[in-house]
């Protein structure tokens, strides 16, 4: 009998709901908790009446998943003060306080929720998994450990303590053990991880940042997530670059326009290229912090901002690229990057990213913060656009046959079983 599981996923398009998905599959899921979910009846009313074609109508209505209605439990109280808050960010010099407290409220009033869930249907008398999000578990974990739950936090990015000095400090980390500065918000993630049983990271980049931070190597798990069914369905075909008529490359980023993503060190990188024949297209939001590098990008003519795209739209983005160029500082693993091999693109990336590129065999890895070498690897790229295309075709290989939703779910349901026999 399959190890039963409780998944939290928090507020928006997290990743936990491929887990819940997979749990179904498998009927192991006792509950699903979220945020606001798209359930079949209101789908189907704000299709009817035309709103799925506004973006932020379809953004919510791709948060369904082949999860049974009857074993969704939305949390929708707090998810508007979490919108409210990050539109608040947005705000220069009076954002930020607000934000944070709105944010707290928000993952205060989704605790709540996802302890009732635990209260009512953890059942003691045969204990599973309780698999949360990092920042949405608060009482919720103590309760499903009371009744003899392991608790398993799910976390997705470099440790909290080391985030920081990472952006600052050109993606270097701090000595080891040292912490940096860390907002309220991150001290309640940091808490939630400090709470778990075990915790489940994205990459080895990620289980790397605890070790740096003093955890044992036993206590951090490591499964890489790659593509979900969703994203293929909507995914066409890729035009190899040396098919292509003669032109510029044709380079990608996806991502918000930020310090963090890497995205000043890749108008510096361009400003390196005069001369060379590319294009570069860029797809997503612009934080405040990345205003200057979005100026830059906006003055050269090779640029062009595509906005803030629907997962098809950006599929498709992807699929007409040869390069996808991701410089990051801190990631946990992007998915952005394991969209972008699917796609059949050469991947040019750092180490932080916490993705499986290797370097010369799926694209480039750089230094993170380091232009010179970013336009280095531009440069080889423009220069050998064959290689580019079979590496290109050898990562959508790659991502097709070992990184699917399937895959994700048996590796995951592995650690469960392993889990559970402790």
């Amino acid at each position: 009998m399959a190890v039963k599981a409780i998944i939290s996923n928090g507020f928006g398009r997290f990743s936990l709901r491929l887990a819940a998905a997979e749990a179904a599959k498998r009927d192991a899921l006792t509950a699903f908790i979220t945020g606001a979910y798209p359930t079949p009846g209101l789908a189907r009313a704000l299709t009817g009446v035309g709103l799925a074609r506004l973006k932020p109508i379809g953004r919510f209505l791709g948060r369904e998943d082949s999860i049974p209605g009857s074993q969704v439990r939305a949390m929708w109280a707090g998810e508007p003060f979490s919108q409210l808050a990050s539109r608040m960010r947005r705000v220069p010099g009076i954002g930020d306080p607000f934000a944070d407290r709105l944010h707290m409220f928000a993952r205060l009033l989704y605790a709540r929720g996802a302890a009732g869930v635990i209260r009512r249907e953890a059942d003691p008398s045969a204990p599973g998994i309780y698999h949360y999000r990092a920042g949405f578990g608060g009482a919720s974990v103590a309760l499903a450990r009371e009744r003899g739950w392991l608790c398993l936090c799910e976390y997705s990015i470099a440790h909290p303590s080391v985030l920081e000095y990472l952006v600052r400090n050109g993606g270097q980390l701090p000595p080891p053990g040292a912490a940096g500065p860390i907002d309220v918000n991150w001290r309640a993630i940091l808490e939630d991880l400090n709470r778990a049983d075990q915790v489940l990271a994205n990459s080895d980049f990620v289980k790397e940042t605890f070790l740096h931070q003093g955890w044992t190597p036993d206590r951090v798990n490591v499964i890489y997530r790659g593509i979900d069914d969703g994203f293929f369905s909507q995914l066409p075909d890729h035009a190899p670059a040396e098919e292509n008529e003669p032109g510029p490359l044709k380079l990608l980023f996806a991502g918000s326009v930020r310090r963090r993503k890497g995205t000043d060190d890749l108008a510096d990188a361009l400003a390196l290229l005069e001369g060379v024949d590319i294009e570069l297209g860029i797809c997503g939001a612009v934080d405040r912090e990345g205003s200057a590098a979005f100026e830059r990008f906006q003055d050269d003519p090779r640029v062009t901002y595509y906005g803030n795209l629907l997962p098809a739209e950006l599929a498709t983005r992807m699929a007409e690229a040869d390069v996808f160029v991701f410089p990051t500082l801190a990631e946990g693993s992007a998915r952005v990057v394991f969209e972008a091999m699917a796609a059949g693109c050469y991947i040019i990336t750092t180490a932080n990213a916490g993705s499986i590129v290797a370097d010369g065999e799926h694209g480039a890895l750089v230094p993170p913060g380091d232009p010179d070498a970013l336009a280095a690897a531009l440069r080889a790229a423009a220069q050998n656009r064959e290689r580019v295309a079979r590496i290109g075709r050898g990562n959508a290989d790659l991502v097709a046959r070992d990184y699917r939703q399937a895959g994700y779910g048996t590796r995951l349901f592995e650690l469960y079983e392993r889990l559970s026999r402790r």
